[in-house]
């Protein structure tokens, strides 16, 4: 396997969690469409929420990458293993950034809470590329 391209179990736990997290999304935003009502219109404390869950949906992406890494580095099997499982939860987490956006928000804002959702492919992409050394 070259250095150029990762691993199967790597790229195996992105794929995994992009979808978990594509499907988390899609079942949200039908959620809310269908049964939940609105809770906010008022811009400013929608653009707070916003900006609050988007800070800390990028923040945490360095973070995480530095945790998987060091996990990845162990030579024992039961810990690369979590460190696969923990990419899944990693690429797939940026769906809970999402939710109060998706949820709480008037279903023309609905865009805000994609828009973090979609700090998903990020992670991904972050994954494949700072992780494919080590996992």
């Amino acid at each position: 396997m070259s250095a150029a391209t990762p691993s199967k179990p790597l790229l195996q736990s992105s794929l995994l969690g992009l979808g978990l997290a594509l499907l988390t999304t899609l079942g949200s935003v039908l959620l809310k469409y269908m049964w939940v009502p609105t809770f906010m219109s008022d811009w400013l404390i929608v653009g707070v929420i916003f900006v609050s869950c988007l800070g800390f949906a990028l923040i945490e992406i360095p973070l995480m990458i530095y945790v998987i890494r060091n996990m990845a580095k162990s030579p024992k099997a039961d810990t690369r293993r979590l460190a696969v499982w923990t990419n899944v939860a990693f690429v797939a987490f940026a769906v809970i950034y999402a939710l109060p956006n998706i949820f709480l928000n008037d279903i023309t804002q609905i865009w805000l809470g994609l828009l973090i959702a979609s700090t998903s492919f990020l992670r991904c992409g972050s994954a494949l590329v700072f992780l494919k050394d080590v996992l």
